[in-house]
């Protein structure tokens, strides 16, 4: 923008330039278009004299006419010249008079002529710099404008960038949180599977261990000693029969504690799911409803009370085990 100013600039001022050139010009052209030279003026360096008064080639000054007496010019002249009479010469003196005012004529034309250039350069200058200062606010305006709407589009550009920003933040934020609750979800699962596995491998390896067992005979005494005699009687025999029921029934318990801990497990994680969704429930209510520390407050204690009485089914299932394990006890000392 300064760059285009300045050159408007400059562009005026080469036209004033241009303008003061043509009006002095017309200036100079004015008194050589109205000078007249005088023919006996020809042949001197300037071609003026003053009233007409010449001097002699001796240095003496020359009178004219005019100014001699008429008795004295009888005299110089004689009888063989005529005395000049004033009727024509005398008159020669008057374009004097006519070329004095007619230079002031011309003086006062030039100066009237100076004076409305000026006026006429005065407005055009005035009108050109009234031009150069309405441009130039017309110009303001428009870059402010153009920088206004610049800095509304950079701002927006901005905000949507940093929408964008916090977008891929949020949305890394819930892909994050995504994948570490599913990674805890197989940790989870994981988990559970290797507990199932273990209880399943405890369970076979105890009905495999009864199984064995059943080939002998186990004693009544604790603890219980399995023996096999080299030749059996009809007390041995009964007694193993006896032994080898004794095992089944251990089986079978073995067997009932294995489902109960399956379904203990199963259980677990159910109670762990519902509290998930009761903690989820609650995350999202206070997310919704914008609940107060009241609220909070009454949430927090019923997921409290809910973990509670999952922790007391938990103690009372195993204290149920615990009554299981005293009747197998039981029946190993029958």
């Amino acid at each position: 923008m300064a760059d285009t100013l300045q050159k408007e600039i400059e562009e005026a001022q080469e036209k004033l330039r241009s303008i003061d050139g043509n009006i002095n010009s017309l200036n100079g052209r004015l008194p050589g278009a109205l000078k007249r030279r005088n023919p006996s003026e020809v042949g001197h360096e300037d071609g003026k004299f003053d009233n007409f008064q010449r001097r002699s080639l001796d240095g003496r000054r020359r009178e004219s006419i005019d100014n001699v007496p008429a008795k004295r010019t009888r005299d110089d002249f004689g009888d063989d010249f005529e005395v000049p009479k004033k009727s024509l010469a005398s008159q020669v003196v008057m374009p004097a008079i006519e070329t004095k005012s007619r230079d002031a004529a011309i003086t006062e034309m030039r100066d009237k002529e100076i004076k409305e250039v000026k006026q006429r350069n005065r407005r055009l200058f005035g009108s050109l710099l009234v031009g150069t200062l309405q441009r130039f606010q017309k110009d303001t305006k428009k870059i402010a404008t153009a920088e206004k709407a610049q800095a509304e589009k950079v701002a927006e550009v901005e905000k949507r960038l940093e929408e964008e920003k916090r977008g891929d933040k949020e949305k890394e934020r819930q892909e994050r949180a995504a994948l570490m609750n599913e990674r805890r979800e197989q940790e989870k699962k994981l988990k559970e599977l290797t507990r199932k596995k273990a209880l399943i491998q405890y369970a076979e390896e105890k009905t495999n261990h009864y199984k064995r067992l059943q080939n002998f005979i186990g004693t009544k005494t604790t603890p219980t000693i399995f023996f096999l005699p080299a030749k059996h009687t009809l007390q041995s025999l009964e007694l193993l029969k006896n032994s080898a029921s004794t095992l089944e029934t251990l089986i079978e318990a073995r067997k009932a504690e294995l489902e109960r801990d399956l379904a203990a497990g199963e259980r677990e994680r159910e109670e762990e799911e519902e509290m998930k969704e009761v903690k989820s429930m609650v995350r999202r209510r206070g997310d919704d409803d914008g609940i107060n520390g009241d609220e909070s407050e009454n949430e927090k204690e019923e997921v409290e009370e809910v973990e509670k009485e999952s922790h007391v089914e938990v103690r009372l299932e195993g204290e149920e085990e615990e009554e299981e394990k005293e009747g197998e006890m039981e029946i190993k000392l029958e």
